[in-house]
């Protein structure tokens, strides 16, 4: 395989997902590229690498095969037009996603309020006890 020239390289992205100082690895790497040009072959690469701990997936958006008879780059065009709808429906479901993470951690950190009020409440009621037994 060939390095990668920069005059190729359309998109590098590589991110860190999790804040600085929490547990685990979380990346996202997106990378576009294109291959050797050539009258014969079409080599564009498209990929989006996501890494989470020790599991990790990447998802191929290239594009590539010959382009030497009328079918080959019918496929291709073919090829195009899935990289295409496979992106879009992927921003679809992450946009959603994100959407409704939102709101459920909305709702978490309000559950988390209520256990916090009703922990200070225990606490002062455990404490008023403790100080009347001790001058009982």
């Amino acid at each position: 395989m060939t390095a990668i020239t920069d005059e190729q390289r359309r998109l590098y992205i590589r991110e860190f997902l999790n804040n600085q100082g929490h547990h685990g690895l979380g990346a996202v790497l997106a990378e576009i590229t294109d291959g050797d040009e050539s009258d014969t072959y079409l080599d564009f690469g498209a990929s989006l690498q996501i890494q989470d701990c020790s599991r990790s997936v990447t998802l191929d958006f290239g594009v590539y095969g010959g382009t030497t008879s009328q079918d080959d780059r019918d496929q291709l065009r073919k090829d195009l037009e899935n990289a295409r709808a496979k992106a879009d429906r992927l921003k679809g479901a992450v946009l959603l996603f994100v959407q409704k993470l939102d709101e459920a951690l909305s709702d978490v950190e309000q559950d988390l309020n209520k256990r916090d009020r009703r922990a200070a409440k225990k606490n002062k009621h455990k404490r008023k006890a403790k100080k009347a037994a001790k001058k009982g």
